[in-house]
């Protein structure tokens, strides 16, 4: 994994955004396209593509693959759950017992950045509901979830190797909300040796940041211990403690700013997640 000198004041930009399928020829396509190349990110993990002609036209891409056991359209062949992008090349990382996790929803590799070699694992941790009313309808509420949790455990991937992120649709929010107590303790306990930068909720009135047709990608915060208001993440980055998330100017004890991807631009909507991003420095 990344094993190279660090390269100390340098800042690698990096987002997740799970952006429901959208793909350019759907009439949401061209706008979550402008917010995505909007805030300039060095990596970004996006996940329920509906193809990748929404990325960045100059960057490299490596994907999770077509089997996370459900059917793509015959109409939407470029349809992935994972999908990795970078300014710089990828050298793909695998580990033998990702085989065994629920398929098609981890992707990782190695990629020079502005502070030196990162390792990125893009993930979609399966919903409360995979296969259970769809798919192949075998399941329970949170089977694969902690199926998922539980495989990914033994992989070398959650060792918390050298500045190293893990990122993508974890499907909880965090601190736990609505998700039974058992199941965000796997989660926990899966992510022990990595710092969650998006864990919180966000502040009442974010601030705009950067303005893409007329309308604002939001710079907001996130607080711990939560506020009564405002909402939560389940796109999230986690990283290890050799990685810091780069604060512009200082903030409160607890409060950390972070560019948020919106769900709407105006009357369009773009997904139904929240997507985050944030600069990054060793």
């Amino acid at each position: 994994m990344a094993d190279d000198a660090a390269k100390p004041g340098g800042r690698v930009r990096v987002g997740t955004w799970n952006v429901q399928f959208a793909k350019l020829s759907l009439e949401k396509g061209p706008f979550v396209a402008k917010v995505l190349a909007a805030p300039d990110c060095d990596i970004l993990c996006v996940t329920e593509v509906g193809a990748a002609d929404i990325l960045p036209k100059c960057g490299n891409m490596i994907d999770a693959g077509t089997d996370w056991g459900y059917s793509i359209p015959k109409a939407s062949p470029g349809r992935r759950k994972v999908l990795l992008w970078s300014k710089r090349p990828w050298t793909p990382v695998f580990d033998p017992l990702q085989a065994r996790l629920p398929g098609g929803r981890l992707v990782a590799g190695v990629t020079e950045t502005p502070i030196g070699k990162i390792t990125v694992v893009g993930v979609c941790i399966p919903w409360r509901d995979a296969h259970v009313n769809s798919g192949r309808r075998d399941r329970v509420a949170w089977q694969d979830h902690l199926n998922w949790l539980a495989g990914f455990a033994r992989t070398s991937f959650a060792s918390g190797g050298l500045r190293t992120i893990v990122l993508g649709d974890f499907n909880q929010r965090i601190p736990r909300k609505y998700t039974p107590s058992g199941v965000h303790d796997e989660l926990e306990r899966t992510l022990e040796r990595f710092e969650v930068a998006t864990e919180g909720d966000f502040l009442e009135i974010p601030a705009p940041l950067i303005e893409v047709d007329h309308s604002n990608v939001w710079m907001g915060a996130l607080r711990e211990p939560p506020g009564k208001k405002g909402g939560a993440l389940i796109d999230h980055i986690a990283h290890t403690g050799d990685l810091t998330l780069h604060q512009p100017q200082p903030k409160a004890d607890g409060v950390r700013c972070v560019g948020i991807y919106p769900k709407a631009l105006g009357a369009t909507k773009l997904s139904d997640h929240s997507g985050v991003w944030g600069d990054f420095k060793v």
